[in-house]
Order: C-alpha cells, then structure tokens, then sequence
C-alpha cells in the first residue's frame, strides 16, 4: 500500500516537471514587450473609464442647437400666420369688389327706372295745370277738358329701389368689407335719400286717395257709367247736357280744387326733390365707385 502511494506521487512528480520544462520553453514565453504592452492598455482603459467630459454627455444638445430650433419653430409659425392673414385680406378684397360691382348694378338699375319715373312725373304735372284751370268748367256741364286731363289724378310711376346689395351687406354685416371711405360714404348717401323719397311718396299715395275718395262724392259715376254704356263719348254727354255731378255747391268744387292742389304741391316735391335729385346722387354713386376702385 504504501509503495503504491510513493508510486503514485512520484508519477505526479514526474508530470509536473514535465509541464513546467513545457512552460520554461522558448515556444510558451511570452516577451516583456507585450506584456508591458497589455499593461498599457490596462491602465489607458482605467483612465478612459474614469475621466469625466461635462459637455459631451451622451444623448445631450448644445444650448445653441436649443436656440436654433426655437427660432425656426418661431420662423414657422410665424410666417403660417402672416400668409394666412394675407390669403385671409386678398379673400375680403376680392369679395368688397364683388359688393361694388354689384351695387353698380343695382344703382345703374335704378337709374334707369328714374328716368322712366321722372318722365311719367313731368307729364302728370302738366295735366294737373290743365285739370285745375279747366275745373270750374264743371259748374257749367263742360266735362270734355277735366276728363282728357284726368289721367294726372289717376296715379303716378312707381319707383322701385333695386336695394339687393345692400340689404346683403347689412345681413351679412358685409358693410366692414368696404374699406373705401368715399365709397362708404356715397353708399350710405344715397340709401338714405332713398328712404327719404319713399316717406314723401307715401305722402303722395295718401293726398291720392284723397282725392280719389272725394271724387266718388262729386261725381254721379251712376249717371256717367250708364251712358259711357250707351256707347256715347264725354263730348256727347256734355252736348246731351246729362248732369253727371251730385252738387253743384261752389264750396264742394273748392274743396276738390283744394285737394287737387295739394296732391299736385307733394307731387312737385317729390318729382324735383326726390326723384330727380336721387338721380344725381345715382350718378355720383355710380361715377364715385367705378374711379375708386378703378372699373
């Protein structure tokens, strides 16, 4: 047993100084040089992993790079809003023309219908003079003259107000799109003579019925119709010498006269006043706009 054991160690013995004649040879070293090399680079790990470099943290910008970006951002955002504050301007300017170009229509419209208006009015005026001079011919049975010149008591042309572009303007609060003072102005000018002309036609209408309700008090319209029907003309009722007239009392005929004479004063005003003086401003309206907004 024992020489079994010493067998063994000695056998261990031998193989481990065999590893190390292995070791110690001249294959197996390893040079200084390389070994002081891995030293090295040991130690410049070591350093590397120690120092320390504030301003380059990984992930980090620069307060600079900061900087830069907000006033790009700013840039942006800012000419976002001046472009569409300039889309937002051109888009009103292009509709305040169409409002002008509109309203030119509206007011050459009426231009027209004034001057078919003023025309009617002179004509009316004229029978009115004739009417009032030959209406005390009626006391006498002469009704030829009152009846040719009747029409001038019958009515008046009608003036329509083309008014399309400005109710849109008040509906739509669309009077803050026209930036023109001269334009506003003469717009406002003539819609307000406007309603001026149409409180004094009111008046007008009103001294009309006036007289027309007088009219079925002085005139037998029974007796008239009846030979009207017969096919006789007024010039034949007058020769016949048929009474068409319900009094004969000179204050009812003053009364009618007075009457007559008041729708004709009205009618006067409203004539030269209004409707010819609403045409001038028309014009001015009309010539204002197309120089102001060069059309």
């Amino acid at each position: 047993m024992s020489e079994d054991h010493n067998k063994d160690e000695n056998l261990l013995e031998a193989d481990g100084n065999e590893d190390l004649s292995k070791d110690n040879s001249p294959s197996g070293a390893i040079p200084n040089g390389e070994t002081a090399a891995n030293d090295n680079t040991d130690n410049n790990n070591s350093d590397m992993e120690v120092h320390y470099h504030p301003h380059h943290q990984p992930g980090g910008k620069p307060v600079k790079e900061y900087f830069l970006e907000y006033i790009m951002i700013f840039l942006a955002v800012t000419t976002g809003f001046f472009a569409e504050s300039y889309r937002e301007t051109l888009k009103e300017q292009n509709k305040e023309k169409e409002y002008i170009r509109s309203m030119i229509n509206d007011v050459e419209a009426d231009t027209a219908k004034l001057n078919y208006v003023i025309k009617g009015f002179k004509i009316s005026l004229k029978f009115q003079d004739s009417i009032l001079i030959n209406l005390p011919l009626l006391e006498e049975g002469k009704y030829t003259q009152y009846f040719k010149y009747e029409f001038g008591i019958k009515g008046f042309p009608d003036f329509i107000y083309t008014d399309i572009t400005m109710q849109q303007l008040r509906g739509s609060d669309g009077m803050r799109l026209i930036k023109n003072p001269k334009a506003v102005t003469a717009m406002l000018a003539y819609d307000a003579n406007v309603k001026k002309a149409q409180l004094n036609v009111e008046d007008l209408s009103r001294a009309l019925a006036d007289i027309e309700n007088y009219s079925f008090d002085f005139f037998n319209y029974r007796v008239l119709d009846a030979e009207i029907r017969k096919g006789k003309t007024i010039q034949q009722i007058e020769n016949d010498k048929t009474d068409i007239l319900r009094s004969h009392d000179i204050k009812d005929l003053d009364i009618y006269y007075n009457k007559i004479r008041a729708y004709k004063w009205i009618f006067e005003v409203v004539e030269k006043q209004n409707m010819e003086g609403l045409k001038l401003n028309a014009e001015y309206l009309i010539k204002t706009l197309k120089t102001e907004y060069k059309m």
